[in-house]
């Protein structure tokens, strides 16, 4: 590494440090740092990964479906989202862009409007695409059919 790139990434990592993003480690391996010029002459860190990769065990676990973590929620007597500095007394969370109250699930009204004033499709493919939309979104809307 160059002086000029370690002098960068001497920098940076306390930087890092100091924010809490990463903290010092003593493991045996690590991954490749290398760094790429800016069109600025500036330095842009760059991690390879792919050794790292090959040792380390994964999780397999599948994502959830959107609708089972909403189901989930339905039933849910207390729902908090941790927000210190806004988050009291709320009563109702947003998750997943959608929102949650003792009520149940719904959607911003202003995405039901948008569905509800949408131009008319004009091929295939535009067809398609305001059905799937609006397909999903047909459960928040009352009298959707």
């Amino acid at each position: 590494m160059a002086p000029s790139e370690f002098k960068e990434l001497k920098t940076l990592l306390q930087e890092l440090v100091g924010k809490g993003y990463v903290r010092r480690s003593v493991s045996p391996s690590g991954p490749l740092v290398l760094f790429v010029k800016k069109n600025d002459n500036t330095l842009r860190l760059g991690i390879d990964y792919r050794l790292l990769n090959k040792v380390t065990i994964r999780n397999k676990y599948p994502l959830p479906c959107i609708n089972e973590l909403f189901d989930q929620l339905m039933g849910a007597i207390v729902v908090s989202k941790i927000d210190l500095r806004l988050g009291y007394h709320q009563l109702q969370v947003v998750f997943l862009e959608h929102i949650v109250s003792v009520d149940g699930v719904s959607v911003d009204s202003q995405k039901v409007e948008a569905i509800a004033n949408w131009e008319r499709p004009s091929s295939a493919i535009e067809i398609r695409s305001f059905l799937v939309l609006a397909g999903y979104y047909g459960r928040f809307i009352e009298d959707f059919s």
